[in-house]
C-alpha cells in the first residue's frame, strides 16, 4: 500500500501505543519513523520489526545496558542530553530509528553527529541526514555516536511510502488495540441501518 507520510505517521503512532508505549513516546517514535521514511528508506519494516521485539515489554527493560535497548526509549534521552564525546551503546534494536532523535537534539546549524554500526554510516546535520551502508536495516547492533561539526547537501525527501504487506499487517494489528471496543449503543448510532432495514 502506498500512502502519504502523514498517514503513515498516524498509523505508526497508534501502533507504537498499541505495543505498550506511552502516548508521548508513541508521538516521538512516529515522528522518527516518518523522518526515516522521508529518506526513502523502509521505515514501516523497521518499526514493525522493532515492535515485534518490544511488544508488551516494560520500559525499564528496554534501556541501555539490557539485552535489548529500544531506540524509542533511548532517543528522547539523547535529545535531553546529547553526547559530548564518542559514545558506544550495545544491543540497540533497529538503530536507524535513532537518527531523527539525534537530529532533533541539534541546537546549532553547524553541529552534527556521526552515527555508525558495523556496515552502516550516517551523517546527521540540522539540515538533513545521509545514510550509507549494507546494514542500515539491521535488527540489533552496537552503535557509536560521535559529535561532528558538519553540514551536508540537503537530500531529496520522499513524500510517500510504499508499505510492505507484512509490516502493514503488523502495524494495523497493533494500532487496532488502541480502538475502543464497540458497544451496542455505538453500533446503533454509527453508519448502517441499525435496527431498521431500509432495503
Amino acid at each position: 500500500m502506498s500512502c502519504a507520510l502523514g498517514e503513515f505517521e498516524s498509523l505508526a503512532k497508534k501502533a507504537i501505543r498499541g505495543a505498550g508505549y506511552s502516548w508521548g513516546l508513541a508521538e516521538d517514535g512516529a515522528r522518527a519513523a516518518r523522518s526515516v521514511a522521508s529518506l526513502g528508506l523502509p521505515a514501516d519494516e523497521l518499526l514493525a520489526t522493532l515492535l515485534r521485539q518490544t511488544d508488551g515489554q516494560a520500559y525499564s527493560v528496554l534501556q541501555p545496558g539490557n539485552a535489548l535497548c529500544c531506540p524509542l526509549c533511548l532517543g528522547p534521552s539523547l535529545c535531553d542530553l546529547p553526547p559530548t564525546g564518542e559514545t558506544t551503546v550495545q544491543n540497540v534494536a533497529t538503530p536507524l530509528l535513532l537518527a531523527p532523535f539525534l537530529q532533533n537534539s541539534l541546537t546549532n546549524q553547524t553541529d552534527g553527529f556521526h552515527l555508525s554500526w558495523p556496515g552502516a554510516s550516517l551523517h546527521i546535520a540540522a539540515n538533513g541526514i545521509t545514510a550509507t551502508g549494507t546494514t542500515l536495516l539491521c535488527d540489533l547492533a552496537e552503535i557509536t555516536i560521535a559529535p561532528r561539526t558538519a553540514t551536508i547537501a540537503v537530500p531529496k525527501r520522499a513524500s510517500r511510502i510504499t508499505m510492505d504487506a507484512r509490516a502493514e499487517q503488523t502495524l494495523l494489528a497493533l494500532a487496532h488495540r488502541t480502538y475502543a471496543p464497540a458497544t451496542e449503543e455505538s453500533r446503533l448510532a454509527g453508519a448502517g441501518a441499525g435496527l431498521s432495514d431500509n432495503d
